[in-house]
């Protein structure tokens, strides 16, 4: 593969990445913000319950979020800046190491929002009544569901480079 070719390849999925990252992303924190008003609306929550619930998903939405940003950014820059470097004739292999350890590194980063997000449906169950948690139950059950765990961007990218080469 020429080096011009090389090049092409690595632009092009830099560029998709991104745009699947920013559409991640922004798609989900629409969702969260979403969700806490039909969390209000549905639960029928008393005005103390209203407050501690904005107190619980405001702090976990703007922290993940800016979290998640700055995270995603790192990890951008790192990956762009080695893929800069690698302008050799072994290139695309060294592309394909950076992007599995992109993607371990960005699965792990899901895997600890994950982890905020269950914390906070716990500390949400608590300050519910009875009734209004077997209410929040059945609308998790029901919400938007989230890929399985390592079916990520990433994944995909790797596998379609590998066969479009072979």
């Amino acid at each position: 593969m020429s080096k011009a070719k090389a090049m092409l390849c690595v632009s092009f999925v830099l560029a998709f990445a991104a745009g699947i990252c920013a559409g991640l992303l922004f798609g989900r924190s629409r969702s969260v913000r979403a969700r806490g008003s039909v969390l209000l609306r549905e639960l029928d929550l008393t005005p103390k319950q209203q407050e501690q619930m904005r107190a619980i998903w405001s702090e976990v939405t703007r922290a993940s979020a800016d979290r998640q940003l700055e995270d995603r950014d790192a990890l951008r820059k790192k990956r762009d800046d080695a893929v800069k470097a690698l302008l050799t004739s072994e290139q695309l292999r060294a592309y394909e190491q950076l992007m599995e350890e992109y993607t371990r590194e960005l699965h792990a980063l899901s895997q600890e929002r994950r982890r905020r997000f269950d914390e906070a449906v716990e500390k949400t169950k608590l300050i519910l009544t009875e009734p209004q948690r077997q209410k929040y139950m059945e609308m998790l059950e029901r919400g938007p569901r989230r890929p399985p765990r390592g079916d990520l961007p990433g994944e995909h990218r790797l596998q379609s480079s590998q066969s479009e080469e072979e």
